[in-house]
């Protein structure tokens, strides 16, 4: 009996910690990314975050885990929300392979004078939830200054004059507002409030002629670790695909979260669930430390780690999860900055088995837009492709092999292709013609990429267009 009721105890001890985890979890989780409309999304979107593209007018809405947020500036000021960004910083190397995407556009409002923009939040459920709204202006430091927000939580002030930062591409340094939301009862919605009024004016300083009134907010997240507590710029950047690993091991290093950070736990593997769930680290490293040489990587594999930042107190911030992964030439051969594009690596194969230029099964343009995930594109004819002058953006990791074609190989004609970001295409002919303005290729906008023995001809408008590219390879090429 005594046997049986231990068991009993231990049966409902382990049902209530599952309760806990089941509450915990149940919090919806999110992060958005509130984005300049582009046509290239991967210039704009922050990785990890839903991006939301807020359209011009007085309130827009969006739905997500079952949470219904909506953005909105009073009518009767006579403003509406507009999206604004900065393109240069955005579309900086070095910003983007930190928060740069995230931090350098937004949500304001239009004309851009003093008033007020309103996040109101529906469908919580009952319990406390944490929003954090990032506010970085994304105007020049140089010649604007910001006028502080005050910043209202259901109509009661909870932040005076906040001074919003200037030019930070690290997310963490950023100027980051922190609310609670308690949910007493099902239905209740919360309203927080960004207002800019003469009141809050400051005195620039001395180079800064032009004042920014409005406010403005980059994005926010829903239930997520508190960003200040934790680890921050990593190198590798998150999401790198194209690390110097040739040596065989990267030096591995980020920036605490803070100087009361006492000790750092180092989780790394190469499955991104499993090392979410990694409960010992695979090194402890001190205060003062925050290096870790790993060997023996892997051009083919990616790899996922996180670091848990740790306080005098021993609270422990639970760190972001970063991917990278070590490079590796496109193919023998590939030479110059796009030499290490990943193309379509480790996907499937398709077929081209007609000569169509239209969208179905077994045509060249249905393996470029209809085919998802990384592709390698070969071709089973030969002959000519008249793709009607259409404008085809090719997606991310795609290979096109040319080579494989038999006989005299493949022409478009009527080309207007765009080769995208890690992007190989061999031995190909682009020829535009008469007929419509355009160009007979490009890679514009487009990093990592390399095109190798093809040839581009009778551009009606540039043969070869390659503005705002980087890190791109066109050899061997007429």
């Amino acid at each position: 009996m005594k046997r049986f009721k231990l068991g009993l105890l231990a049966t409902l001890l382990l049902c209530s910690a599952f309760a806990l985890e089941v509450q915990a979890q149940s919090k919806p989780k999110c992060k958005v990314d509130l984005s300049f409309n582009r046509s290239n999304m991967d210039e704009i979107q922050e990785p990890g975050f839903i991006n939301w593209i807020v359209p011009q007018g007085q309130t827009a809405s969006k739905s997500i885990e079952g949470v219904t947020f909506t953005l909105s500036t009073p009518a009767n000021d006579g403003n509406e929300l507009r999206p604004g960004w900065n393109k240069t910083a955005i579309q900086n190397a070095d910003n983007k392979s930190k928060n740069g995407r995230l931090t350098y556009d937004g949500i304001t409002i239009d004309p851009a004078s003093f008033g007020s923009i309103k996040l109101k939040v529906s469908g919580l459920p009952v319990g406390t939830h944490t929003l954090q709204t990032y506010h970085n202006c994304w105007q020049n430091p140089d010649k604007f200054y910001a006028v502080p927000m005050d910043v209202l939580l259901d109509g009661e002030m909870l932040y005076e004059k906040v001074k919003c930062s200037f030019s930070q591409a690290v997310a963490a340094n950023a100027c980051i507002l922190t609310f609670q939301l308690n949910i007493e009862r099902a239905g209740q919605s919360v309203e927080i409030t960004f207002q800019t009024t003469p009141a809050n004016i400051v005195s620039p300083d001395a180079a800064q002629t032009d004042m920014y009134a409005p406010p403005f907010c980059n994005g926010f997240e829903l239930n997520t670790d508190n960003v200040s507590l934790q680890a921050k710029d990593p190198y590798p950047a998150a999401g790198d695909m194209h690390v110097d690993g040739d040596a065989g091991e990267i030096l591995l290093r980020w920036t605490p979260a803070n100087e009361s950070v006492k000790q750092h736990n180092l989780y790394i593997g190469e499955d991104s669930l499993a090392v979410s769930r990694m409960k010992t680290p695979t090194a402890i490293l001190p205060q003062g430390d925050s290096t870790y040489l790993l060997q023996e990587v892997y051009s083919m594999q990616t790899y996922y780690w996180r670091v848990d930042e740790i306080d005098a107190d021993g609270y422990v911030t639970k760190g972001k999860m970063w991917q990278f992964r070590p490079r590796q030439l496109a193919f023998p051969g590939a030479e110059g900055y796009g030499r290490f594009a990943q193309g379509g690596r480790g996907g499937q194969v398709y077929h081209v088995t007609n000569l169509s230029g239209e969208r179905i099964p077994g045509s060249f343009l249905y393996g470029l837009l209809d085919v998802q995930g990384p592709r390698t594109i070969v071709f089973d004819v030969s002959g000519i492709i008249d793709l009607g002058f259409q404008a085809v953006f090719t997606q991310p990791n795609t290979t096109i092999a040319g080579q494989t074609a038999p006989g005299k190989g493949i022409c478009i004609k009527g080309s207007n292709i765009n080769i995208g970001s890690d992007n190989i295409c061999r031995h190909m002919r682009f020829k535009h013609g008469y007929g419509d303005t355009g160009n007979a290729m490009g890679m514009s906008g487009s990093n990592h990429a390399i095109v190798d023995h093809t040839t581009a001809a009778w551009g009606t408008d540039e043969t070869v267009s390659g503005r705002g590219a980087k890190n791109v390879s066109f050899q061997y090429s007429l």
